[in-house]
């Protein structure tokens, strides 16, 4: 009996054994799913080696480390060295970051104790982080707490921020997308100034105060969802210049955005058939513009340091204020016939600009439009133009001819000031007004005849035009000098001067410098 029930017990154990090969040998196939509760990066059930944690495990988790060597015990991940400071709560503040890390994760704990708040400069131009998750943990961010930087591209805000501290962003040009969430009740004083590449915001019905400039110089915010209690209107500086550049404001989630962000890197807004180039966020250095969009919004490329040239369809009929401004690499520009306004400072300070023509569907020209254009060197205005704007080629110091068309009527302030290295220039009779220092500091300008139509020449409009030797005035008659502005603006009295042929140019221009305005009665 005893030997069957031995026999018996062989059987069953050999069995069970079978078994077992066989569950260990179907292990890692798709009987199961690998499962690593122990973070060995080894399955619990068929011990295969697994990959390292992946996006669904972090998501379970917040990265801790405790033993402050730079990595997650959890995960494995590189973290950012962060600085801490325990606060009188018995929590901690992140009050400063070391590191080299472009995506920062702020653990939600760090000692075993909360971490919840951003100090004030904690991350104070940080320029190498692009991205920032602040976790529910955090309360506050401190003034100052990202400001300046400039590679911040996105940021996530934790739900139990009630407050964002002054300055707390500011000057984050490249940050495009950031999420107020509803926990937040207050926006300070200049939190987002000048977050230039920010498109569209959500403030949430939570938000009771936005400080003054909150938002000023988000140049590109076009898209306003207004979520809250307060008043933001379009071209509006009230609650912190929110609205001041938007073309639209919603109030509710449910309208559907017209921004879009096609292939090639454009942000363009749609409405009806209007097609507005907003932005630019791909990384070629020589473009060729969408064919069908119509206009070129302010600030649409200004900064873009990289953009080496520029050619605008001609579906296009407008550029925008700055909508090129410190493209200093910006060597080449084609602006084609459908064109009929240059905005102010559209092309401020590209400085390896050599080259622009003006097509004759342009008739006005914009303030500062090629102010600082240093290497431009000639410029052809079509006689299409009837206003060059105040200060429009201030200091193009390689500018060495312009040509004005009889279709101009005014020339503006410091139009051509500091332009060293234009030599002749001529004002056609169409033009009945030179402004105030319109060709000021012109050191090179030898000659000047000034057309028949002029009828007044603003304060030291050739100021400083030391080697100017040949002045022709094509009407010579009732021409007044004075060093009273009164008796200038008014053209009540002042010394008449003979202009027909005087004996030394000097006398026409060089008492000028400082104390005479010119004037026709």
């Amino acid at each position: 009996m005893a030997k069957r029930t031995k026999t018996l017990i062989a059987i069953i154990v050999a069995v069970l054994m079978l078994a077992s090969l066989f569950i260990l040998a179907s292990c890692g196939e798709e009987e199961h799913d690998c499962i690593d509760s122990n973070n060995n990066n080894k399955c619990d059930i068929c011990h295969t080696q697994m990959a390292p944690t992946g996006n669904e495990n972090e998501e379970t988790h917040d990265c801790v480390d405790i033993n402050e060597d730079n990595t997650c015990d959890t995960c494995g991940n590189t973290l950012a060295k962060l600085l801490y400071t325990l606060k009188k709560d018995n929590t901690y503040e992140v009050s400063d970051y070391e590191g080299t890390p472009t995506e920062v994760v702020i653990p939600a704990t760090y000692n075993n104790k909360s971490v919840t708040s951003i100090g004030d400069w904690a991350f104070y131009y940080c320029d190498s982080i692009t991205s920032v998750t602040i976790p529910n943990s955090v309360r506050s961010i401190g003034e100052n707490a990202f400001s300046c930087c400039k590679s911040l591209i996105s940021v996530t805000i934790g739900n139990s921020v009630t407050s964002i501290g002054e300055n707390a962003f500011s000057f984050c040009y490249s940050l495009t997308s950031v999420t107020i969430p509803n926990s937040v009740r207050s926006i300070g004083y200049e939190a987002f100034r000048s977050c230039y590449s920010l498109t569209s915001v959500t403030i949430p019905n939570s938000v009771t105060s936005i400080g003054s400039s909150a938002f000023r110089s988000c140049y590109r915010l076009v898209e306003v969802y207004n979520l809250s209690s307060l008043n933001i209107d379009k071209g509006s500086d009230n609650n912190g210049y929110v609205g001041y550049y938007a073309k639209d404001i919603y109030t509710s989630l449910n309208t559907p955005s017209k921004l879009s962000t096609d292939s090639n890197g454009y942000i363009i807004y749609t409405c009806g058939e209007e097609k507005i180039l907003i932005g630019y966020v791909g990384n070629k250095t020589a473009l060729t513009l969408p064919s069908d969009i119509t206009s070129i919004n302010d600030y649409a490329f200004e900064g873009c340091s990289s953009l080496t040239s520029v050619t605008i369809p001609d579906s296009v009929t407008s550029i925008g204020d700055y909508a090129f401004a410190d493209c200093d690499s910006l060597t080449s520009v084609t602006i084609p016939n459908s064109v009929t306004s240059i905005g102010d400072e559209a092309f401020s300070c590209c400085y390896s600009l050599t080259s622009v023509t003006i097509p004759n569907s342009v008739t006005s020209i914009g303030d500062y439009a090629f102010s600082g254009c240093d290497s431009l060197t000639s410029v052809t205005i079509p006689n299409s133009v009837t206003s060059i704007g105040y200060g429009a080629f201030y200091y193009c110091t390689s500018l060495t001819s312009v040509t004005i068309p009889d279709s101009v009527a005014s020339i503006g302030d410091y139009a051509f000031s500091g332009c060293d290295s234009l030599t002749s220039v001529t004002i056609p009779n169409s033009v009945t007004s030179i402004g105030e220092d319109a060709f000021a500091c012109c050191y090179s300008l030898t000659s000047v005849t000034i057309g028949n139509s002029v009828t007044s020449i603003g304060d030291e409009a050739f100021y400083y035009c030391t080697s100017l030797t040949s002045i022709t005035f094509e009407d010579t008659t009732d021409w007044y000098r004075t060093t009273s502005e009164t008796d200038w603006q008014n053209k009540t009295s002042g010394t008449l001067v003979d202009v027909t042929n005087p004996t030394n140019n000097d006398e026409l221009f060089v008492d000028n410098y400082y104390n005479y305005y010119w004037y026709k009665k």
